[in-house]
């Protein structure tokens, strides 16, 4: 059916009508500083009524049997709805030792990904090793591709960036080869996505690019509309990043026109501090349009609203982008000292260096160059350089 464990989770008796066969997602459980609460589902289009098969209708049917009176679907033992990360605890109390050859691959493959549905780091190749080994010569394309892409993260979690990159390719190159089964077409999408992401993070802006431009014509093939939005953004991100400026206005033109109606307010205002920040480098908007548009951002949404599943951390990175956004703007509007206001708090904020921050010290020797300081200018100039090096 496709839908996600909250969804899941969050299944009503009162949503599935057994005799007409079909089943209507209207929420979803999380937790939220240690409580099970339910949720509004994540966008519009997340409320759908789907169809039932037959064998879906009599594990339903006995599922019923053992819930009594709750009106839960799958239940705690209280009768409540179940913890999201009750998964996990069932799988933890199999006895492996008991399972044949293949079911006990399967166990390792779901406990990891267990594991990474609850953002839990796996520390070492424990679990998926046992699996990936199995699946390497066994077993259908989604289930060996994901243990792959699970074995590949297992890498990049303990800093084994190239390794990672060249194991999520191998995983993409047997997707493509298995596109037409739909399970893999979906894993297609987040294998472009995550390369993307890996190539950006090494500083190869183009191999980011393309990956993205892949992720997003995967994403608009399965009809995933949330995925397909947040490809886009990245894709004109990579954009950015290779100075390819009118590709990128044009790539994340359709989500700037949606922004007033994106379900998700945050990522709404992130996309137009992205809008605004090509602009600013494509230099095709006058001072005053640049400050027309900065005005249309709600900064009380940036802190606040959700990123996805509950309230937005208070040092996320999407008010960095505003205050570096904010002094490009003034910058341009010849505001030297407001720009500066925000740049030096930028400076501040930053927490080590890497390929994505480094450029700040361009900006604030720009900046200082146009308040008339040039002895820090050059020094915010000779620290990009420093640091460039080291990376």
């Amino acid at each position: 059916t496709g839908l996600r464990r909250g969804e899941l989770l969050g299944l009503k008796w009162s949503d599935i009508d057994l005799e007409k066969g079909d089943l209507r997602v209207q929420r979803q459980i999380g937790r939220i500083d240690g409580k099970i609460i339910e949720m509004p589902l994540k966008t519009k289009n997340a409320y759908r009524t789907l169809p039932l098969s037959a064998d879906a209708i009599s594990v339903l049917m006995q599922q019923r049997r053992k819930t009594g009176s709750s009106e839960w679907v799958f239940t705690s033992p209280t009768g409540g709805p179940m913890s999201p990360d009750s998964v996990l605890h069932i799988l933890r109390t199999v006895d492996t030792a008991r399972l044949g050859r293949a079911d006990r691959a399967a166990w390792y493959l779901l406990s990891a990904q267990a594991y990474n549905r609850l953002d839990c780091r796996i520390a070492d190749d424990s679990l998926i090793r046992p699996a990936a080994e199995y699946f390497a010569r066994h077993g259908a394309p989604a289930a060996r591709i994901a243990a792959m892409a699970l074995e590949a993260q297992t890498l990049q979690h303990a800093g084994r960036t190239e390794e990672a990159v060249r194991l999520y390719t191998q995983a993409t190159l047997r997707a493509e080869r298995s596109a037409r089964d739909s399970t893999v077409a979906g894993q297609l999408g987040s294998l472009y996505h995550t390369l993307g992401l890996l190539h950006l993070e090494q500083g190869n802006d183009a191999a980011g690019a393309e990956a993205f431009a892949k992720a997003l014509a995967a994403m608009e093939r399965t009809g995933n509309r949330e995925m397909e939005q947040y490809a886009r953004f990245m894709l004109s991100s990579a954009q950015y990043a290779c100075g390819r400026y009118a590709e990128a206005v044009e790539t994340l033109a359709p989500l700037a026109a949606a922004r007033d109606s994106l379900p998700f307010r945050h990522f709404a205002q992130i996309v137009t501090l992205q809008n605004l920040l090509i602009h600013i480098f494509a230099e095709d908007w006058p001072a005053e349009r640049l400050l027309e548009e900065r005005a249309r951002i709600d900064l009380n949404e940036i802190r606040h609203a959700p990123l996805r599943h509950g309230p937005a951390a208070s040092g996320d990175s999407g008010r960095t982008l505003y205050d570096i956004t904010s002094a490009l703007v003034f910058h341009r509007a010849g505001q030297a000292d407001s720009a500066w206001h925000y740049i030096g708090r930028s400076l501040e904020r930053t927490e080590g260096i890497s390929k994505m921050n480094v450029g700040l010290y361009t900006i604030a020797a720009a900046i200082s160059h146009r308040r008339g300081d040039d002895r820090a200018a050059y020094g915010y100039a000779m620290q990009y350089l420093e640091k460039s090096d080291s990376l």
